[in-house]
């Protein structure tokens, strides 16, 4: 089920479907996911993105 999550529950293993931001504002080249990096787990929070839609 894909629903919104507040960024300071992301974990390892879940997908993004999108981040709930303009393009602009993330470093990210694609806009859906696996979040199996720390690093981009790491990017997404200090981006300044608040939520994600995506699920575990």
């Amino acid at each position: 089920m894909v629903k919104r999550i507040p960024v300071s529950e992301l974990r390892l293993g879940m997908y993004i479907h999108k981040l709930a931001c303009s393009w602009v504002r993330h470093p990210f080249w694609r806009g859906s996911f696996l979040l199996t990096e720390p690093q981009d787990l790491s990017a997404i929070r200090e981006c300044g993105v608040g939520e994600v839609w995506g699920g575990g």
